[in-house]
């Protein structure tokens, strides 16, 4: 006789049996299903020094020592969630919208930077005559404070 441990899930009792020496995988599924009535209708497999058992494997036992086993159920479905962090990437993506369109091109297929610098550079060509104005101003105000004012720094000879 092969005695039989099957290790179940968490929190469940161990069970066990005993087979014919001649004993197969099949027997101990249907041993496992009569004892365990909420996996008479899930897929399950067996592992055995943690590898999956083959439905060919041949079951013996070393020295009489008992065939440990250890229940495997797989869970349905994926780690689920990844739909939600998508949704919640693409909002934060949304709600920083770029207002630059410097790199973009009108129509005619120039560039809206260089179209803006442009319109910069006449702007500061039109304010040309005015800035030189303004500092010629300041210059002669500059030159006539000093010529009214006298020298008050002491000369060394």
């Amino acid at each position: 006789m092969l005695q039989t441990i099957v290790e179940t899930l968490p929190g469940f009792p161990l069970l066990c049996f005993q087979l014919p020496n001649h004993g197969t995988l099949q027997d101990i599924y249907n041993q496992t299903r009569q004892r365990c009535a909420a996996l008479s209708d899930k897929e399950f497999s067996f592992l055995l020094n943690g590898r999956k058992v083959e439905n060919d494997t041949c079951l013996l036992s070393k020295d009489g020592f008992p065939l440990l086993l250890k229940l495997h159920v797989p869970l349905l479905g994926g780690k689920g969630g990844f739909g939600e962090v998508l949704k919640a990437q693409g909002q934060k993506m949304s709600a920083k919208k770029s207002t630059n369109v410097d790199d973009c091109r009108d129509l005619n297929g120039k560039r809206i930077r260089e179209q803006r610098e442009q319109e910069e550079v006449l702007e500061y060509l039109k304010q040309e005559p005015e800035r030189k104005r303004e500092l010629e101003e300041r210059k002669r105000k500059k030159l006539e404070k000093h010529l009214k004012e006298p020298n008050t720094k002491r000369a060394w000879n």
